[in-house]
């Protein structure tokens, strides 16, 4: 049966008026565009088509529209909410397509005043435990916003305010639509789990840490670590509750001291929900003691602590996003990549879903992915492997106009200034920008403003393989394999769990990266004698997973010749 028979059985079945068989046009959807993208209608009608006990699960590369898919899917069925991981994406939702954003309490002011007072949130009210007992309850922005979101048939929120808004999770709706779906698991993994360091326990007064050296019973555990941990973060809840009670009955009106009452109350609701988690399965990477936090580039504490995460998302999937939610559902992604190793990593089986790839709608030659055929490289690789990289990225930058600025991706700090070192031996040292070592958006400010004084500047950066729309840049070069931080025990403990995913991951952080400067404009593309852009892999490491990556991508990579 095709997706036209299938859409023509469904619309017989509800008897809607909005969908027919002649219905062309994305008016007819809903969607405010003039015309279908390729596999745009087609991908519609086939979500359509589905059975409401099966996943679908759509795979549909950037400037595909996924957008406009998930509106026509609120316009057909009605109440229909989309999950997404970055601001952006809900912002892009909100103004094109008209979805209400729901957003996290701390976006919203309060207007209590004493909240005002203070320039507090409604993350910060003081009336935490029930909010319906503030005197200014009516005129509470956030319940507001949450009362208009239960009512609206197209709702765009992130997942941080789906994971602890139990309300909503259980309301009634046609479709949930989970966008930026490749970071299901690590979004299950981070909340599933939990990590709490020597700091933390001394501010909420916790007992001691206990000791878990291995994820197993063994001479230095006797015990199983699951129950060692669970007993420990079940005596914390109960310190953190007992506080929490004691601070209710003593009435206060001090902002700060209702601020920590609210800040206990969330952490002990954290670990409430670790601790059932813990129950599901012995599938855990469980560390506590004298020196297990480990500082980073992203963290400045270390010493004691205590980490608890799953190895997997398998068994912890259907909690956040099957069991407790209602309507049919809706994975979506421009990089779902091999099915088989996605669907296992979330627990779905077989039979519970269905997928398709969309087509992209720029074909493979206009959107190159040019292989530089440089060595493959790794910690062990010797010097004149990376002088070899060096030699031909530079080649390659210098094939095109020098007023192109770009990316190129790296995977450390320490590895952008060996970069920078090595190039600026091959004529390009006035060009290379490192920015500081901050956080992501004063990273891009620092770019911006650098761009602005220093046309054609090429910054070489470990931190935008996402969330960065190139929309000025031409070059994007990906210099090393993002593979997980082996250096981690956690990461380690994943890859030897499950090997396949920690390719899978590693392709989704490729592919991610090598869309920075193809954001779906025509100007991103090149015509047949014009080349507009230049997307590179400058690790030969790429072949190793290649069996991961998206159809679109692997239609696009070629071999690279300087003209």
């Amino acid at each position: 049966m095709n997706s036209r028979t299938i859409l023509d059985a469904f619309v017989d079945a509800i008897g809607s008026p909005a969908l027919t068989s002649d219905a062309q046009s994305p008016h007819h959807y809903g969607v405010p565009h003039p015309r279908w993208r390729i596999g745009q209608r087609e991908s519609v009608d086939w979500a359509a088509g589905t059975e409401p006990s099966q996943i679908a699960i759509l795979e549909a590369p950037t400037g595909s529209g996924k957008s406009s898919i998930v509106k026509a899917l609120s316009y057909l069925f009605g109440k229909t909410d989309v999950l997404t991981r970055s601001k952006a994406l809900q912002h892009a939702y909100g103004g094109e397509y008209a979805a209400f954003m729901m957003m996290g309490m701390d976006n919203y002011l309060c207007v209590h005043p004493k909240g005002m007072s203070r320039h507090a949130t409604a993350g910060e009210c003081l009336f935490a435990e029930k909010m319906s007992d503030c005197p200014t309850f009516a005129r509470c922005l956030y319940h507001q916003a949450k009362e208009e979101a239960m009512a609206n048939t197209f709702v765009a929120t992130n997942y941080a305010y789906w994971v602890n808004s139990y309300a909503f999770k259980r309301a009634e709706r046609a479709w949930l639509a989970m966008d930026e779906g490749h970071n299901l698991s690590d979004i299950v993994l981070s909340y599933a789990g939990i990590k709490i360091g020597e700091k933390q326990r001394v501010a909420m007064d916790l007992p001691p840490f206990p000791k878990i050296v291995h994820s197993r019973v063994s001479s230095f555990n006797p015990d199983p670590p699951e129950d060692i941990a669970r007993e420990w973060l079940q005596r914390c809840a109960h310190v953190l509750r007992t506080r929490v009670g004691e601070m209710e009955k003593r009435t206060s009106a001090d902002e700060d001291f209702l601020a920590r009452m609210r800040r206990i109350d969330l952490f002990a609701r954290q670990v409430e929900r670790v601790v059932s988690h813990l129950q599901v399965t012995a599938d855990w990477f469980i560390r506590a003691g004298p020196d297990v936090i480990r500082s980073t580039d992203e963290e400045s504490e270390s010493g004691p602590g205590l980490i608890v995460r799953p190895l997997t998302a398998r068994y912890h999937w259907p909690f956040f996003f099957s069991e407790l939610s209602a309507g049919r559902r809706l994975i979506m992604s421009a990089t779902i990549g091999n099915i088989e190793v996605f669907t296992r990593e979330l627990g779905i089986t077989p039979d519970s879903f269905v997928s398709r790839v969309m087509p992209d709608q720029w074909p493979a030659s206009s959107r190159p992915i040019f292989d530089l055929g440089c060595p493959k490289l790794g910690r062990k690789s010797p010097d004149s492997a990376w002088r070899k990289q060096a030699e031909i990225v530079a080649a390659a930058i210098h094939s095109c106009p020098a007023s192109w600025s770009g990316l190129l991706h790296v995977t450390s700090w320490r590895a952008a200034a060996d970069v920078i070192l090595r190039l600026s031996k091959h004529g390009l040292a006035d060009r290379l920008f490192l920015p500081p070592r901050v956080g992501t958006d004063r990273q891009i400010q620092a770019w911006e403003h650098r761009k602005r004084r220093h046309p054609g500047s090429l910054m070489v950066s470990p931190s935008m393989y996402e969330g960065f729309n190139g929309l000025d840049e031409q070059i994007n070069i990906l210099l090393k394999t993002p593979y997980p931080n082996y250096g981690d025990e956690f990461e380690r403990a994943r890859r030897d769990y499950d090997g396949k995913f920690a390719l899978q991951r590693t392709a989704w952080r490729m592919e991610q990266a090598k869309g920075r400067t193809r954001r779906g404009r025509e100007q991103d593309y090149d015509l047949p004698n014009e080349r507009r852009g230049f997307v590179a892999f400058a690790d030969g490491r790429w072949t190793d997973i290649k069996g991961y990556f998206s159809q679109s991508t692997l239609d696009a990579i070629v071999p690279f010749h300087a003209d």
